[in-house]
């Protein structure tokens, strides 16, 4: 989708739900100012805001919650292989280096931290605790928040370095 899609999408979206001009108008800059203060926090508001503004790609989204779900369902499938619960946590932050092999080591370690820290710093996860860590619905966990925070990063950093390159 292109820029204009998206902007179309949005207000589509808003004239469904109310049908008076000004109530669209006053909606969606009610939207737009709570991503603004939710972006710092929020990577999801944070997309969602550089989406709007044609800052980044439209397909920046899908593309980083599929990777976000690739990563759920790698790790929770090699958690159901093992066929024992608790598993040990070590045993996830080396699924996490495999499944995620070009992540920097800094980008690894603030995983293995979110994760133990989401965990309260226990040693091995249980299956609900494994469900809860893995979920992808907004704000219910730290560890997917971080996958996606590293998501849009790296995107940065791509973007940047490419566009210095071509620059020069």
């Amino acid at each position: 989708p292109t820029e204009k899609d998206v902007e179309k999408y949005f207000l589509g979206l808003l004239q469904k739900r109310y049908t008076a001009d000004n109530t669209v108008t006053e909606h969606a800059y009610s939207f737009i100012d709570v991503c603004e203060r939710l972006a710092p926090e929020s990577t999801l508001c944070w997309l969602a805001l550089r989406s709007l503004d044609g800052s980044i790609p439209d397909d920046l989204y899908s593309n980083m919650l599929k990777e976000v779900q690739n990563v759920a369902v790698a790790i929770s499938s090699k958690m159901k292989e093992e066929g024992k619960w608790p598993v040990p946590v070590s045993s996830v932050f080396t699924w996490l280096e495999n499944c995620l092999p070009s992540k920097s080591v800094e980008s690894h370690m603030k995983l293995r931290f979110v994760l133990l820290f989401s965990m309260d710093f226990r040693t091995e996860i249980t299956e609900q605790q494994s469900q809860e860590l893995l979920s992808t619905a907004v704000g219910k966990s730290r560890f997917v928040e971080e996958l996606r925070r590293q998501f849009v990063l790296e995107y940065d950093d791509y973007f940047n370095e490419v566009q210095s390159t071509v620059l020069k």
